[in-house]
C-alpha cells in the first residue's frame, strides 16, 4: 500500500524571524501540486498564500529548492509562503503596510496545505512567535512616559535599546520585542497616539524632545539595564527621530536608522495640513523643518493607478539650501550609524536621504562607523524577515480628517524585492547591535 504524501515544515516552533524550510513526499512523479498557507487571527484577518509546483521523478517538492509554476511567488524560497502572504478580501482588517503579521504579541498557527486537483492530500502546521516565551513585558507608565520594556530571562545588566514609531505613533512593540528575543532590554516608547487616549498628544505636532531625555534618565536609573551602549532605533518618521535624537542626546551611542530622512519634517495635524507647525520642540520652540512644496507644486504620480508621493519630495529639494536649517546635524552622533533603506521606496526618498546624510558626515569627518543597507527592490516596508511583505499603504494617519484622506498610497518595492532584503538586512541589523552594544563594549 502506498504511503500517503506527508508535508513537512521546520521549525515547528521558533521566532517569527527564523528561516523555515518546507518539503513534500509521498507524491506521484511530476504531479501538478497546490501548496496554500494559511493564517488566521480571529476578528481580524486572515491571511493567505498559494503556489503550485510540479513534483520531480521521485514524487517530491523542496520549496528552497524548486520553482513554482504559477501562484504568489515565482523563486525557490520556503519563506515566500510567508512573505506572500496576503490579507482575505472577506477579514474585518485589512492590515497595509504591514512588517508583522497583526498578532499583536500572540503566538499565531500557519498551516501549509498541499492538494492534488482541488483535493486535500497532506497538510502540516508550524506555530510562529512574535516575541520569546522568556522575555519579560512590563509597562512603562512613570514620569509622563507611555510604554513598554521588554527584557530577556536573567538578571543583566541588558545592552539596551530605546523602539520608536513612525507616523502611525502607538506603543512599538513587536519589533521591541524582537529585538528583546535577541537578548536586549527594549523599550518601546509611544510619544503621540498613545492607546489610551489622554497620555500623549494625538498627533505628531510639537512633541518635546525632553521626552525622550527623561526617558534616557528613566532607563539609566535602572540597575538590571546597561546603557553604556544605548541605541536607538526608529523606522520612517521614527529614522527621522532616531538620527536628530541621536544627535541631540550624547548618552545615545548608536543609531538604526530604517528608511529615514536626513532632514526634520513638518508636523501632522488633524488635516495632514503642517500649518506652520513642527513636528518636533527644543526647549519649547518649534525645531526648523523642511516645509512642503516651497518650490515647485506637488503633482499626482502614479504607478499602477495609485498614488505615490516619493518624487515630491524630491522636487521639493532641488535647492536643498532652502531647507539648510531643517538638515539634521548627524555629525553630532556618538557612535556608529546603520541606515537600511529601499531604493523603490515611493512614500519618501529613504535611500537618497540617507545617501545625503551619508556625504553629510563625510564632510564632517565623522570617526565612528558608518554603514548602509540599500536595496534595489524594495521600498518603506523594510523591517524583520519572515513577515508579509506589502506594497501598498494608507493615508488614515491618526487624527486625520476621514474626508481628506487621499486613499491607498504606493510604498514601493515588489514583494519578493522587499523580502530579499529584509532576508539579508535583518541579520545584519543583529550584527551591527552585537557589535555595538555586547555587554562590556566600549562604546565605539
Amino acid at each position: 500500500m502506498p504511503t500517503p504524501p506527508t508535508v513537512t515544515a521546520t521549525p515547528a516552533v521558533g521566532l517569527i524571524d527564523t528561516p523555515i524550510a518546507v518539503t513534500i513526499e509521498g507524491l506521484a512523479p511530476r504531479s501538478l501540486v497546490t501548496v496554500e498557507a494559511t493564517v488566521v487571527i480571529p476578528d481580524t484577518t486572515t491571511w493567505r498564500s498559494r503556489v503550485a509546483y510540479v513534483a520531480d521523478s521521485a514524487g517530491r517538492i523542496d520549496l528552497d529548492r524548486d520553482t513554482p509554476v504559477f501562484g504568489d511567488f515565482l523563486v525557490p524560497d520556503a519563506e515566500g509562503l510567508l512573505w506572500a502572504l496576503a490579507a482575505d478580501p472577506e477579514s474585518p482588517v485589512r492590515p497595509s503596510n504591514a512588517r508583522f503579521v497583526n498578532s499583536g504579541l500572540a503566538d499565531y498557527t500557519v498551516e501549509i496545505t498541499a492538494s492534488v486537483n482541488d483535493e486535500l492530500v497532506a497538510t502540516t502546521t508550524i506555530v510562529r512567535q512574535p516575541v520569546h516565551g522568556t522575555v519579560s513585558r512590563t509597562e512603562v507608565r512613570e514620569d509622563g512616559l507611555y510604554g513598554t520594556l521588554f527584557t530577556p530571562e536573567g538578571t543583566g545588566p541588558f545592552p539596551t535599546i530605546i523602539v520608536v514609531p513612525g507616523s502611525d505613533g502607538g506603543v512599538p512593540e513587536p519589533i521591541a520585542a524582537l529585538y528583546s528575543s535577541h537578548g536586549y532590554a527594549a523599550l518601546a516608547l509611544a510619544y503621540f497616539n498613545a492607546p489610551e487616549p489622554g497620555f500623549l498628544p494625538p498627533t505628531l505636532t510639537e512633541i518635546p524632545l525632553e521626552y525622550f531625555g527623561t526617558a534616557i534618565d528613566w532607563l539609566e536609573r535602572r540597575p538590571e539595564l546597561d546603557t553604556s551602549t544605548l541605541t536607538i532605533s526608529g523606522t520612517s518618521r521614527g529614522g527621522e527621530l532616531a538620527l536628530l535624537l541621536g544627535s541631540s542626546y550624547p548618552q545615545i551611542k548608536s543609531v538604526l536608522a530604517w528608511v529615514p530622512s536626513a532632514y526634520v519634517n513638518g508636523g501632522m495635524g488633524p488635516d495632514d495640513v503642517e500649518a506652520g507647525r513642527s513636528a518636533w520642540t527644543r526647549n519649547g520652540e518649534p525645531v526648523p523643518y523642511a516645509q512642503r512644496w516651497t518650490g515647485s507644486r506637488p503633482t499626482q504620480e502614479t504607478r499602477d493607478g495609485v498614488q505615490v508621493f516619493a518624487i515630491n519630495s524630491l522636487r521639493n529639494f532641488q535647492d536643498r539650501e532652502q531647507h539648510a536649517a531643517a538638515e539634521i546635524p548627524v555629525e553630532n552622533i556618538s557612535g556608529p550609524i546603520l541606515f537600511i533603506a529601499g531604493e523603490d521606496d515611493l512614500l519618501w526618498p529613504g535611500a537618497t536621504y540617507s545617501r545625503w546624510a551619508i556625504e553629510r558626515l563625510e564632510a564632517h569627518g565623522f570617526a565612528h562607523e558608518v554603514e548602509f543597507l540599500s536595496y534595489p527592490n524594495a521600498g518603506h516596508t523594510i523591517g524583520p524577515n519572515g513577515n508579509p511583505a506589502t506594497v501598498l499603504g494608507t493615508s488614515e494617519l491618526p487624527g486625520a480628517d476621514p474626508a481628506k484622506q487621499v486613499g491607498p498610497i504606493h510604498l514601493g518595492g515588489t514583494p519578493q524585492g522587499i523580502a530579499a532584503a529584509r532576508q539579508d538586512a535583518w541579520p545584519r541589523v543583529l550584527a551591527f547591535l552585537e557589535r555595538h552594544t555586547a555587554l562590556g563594549a566600549e562604546p565605539s
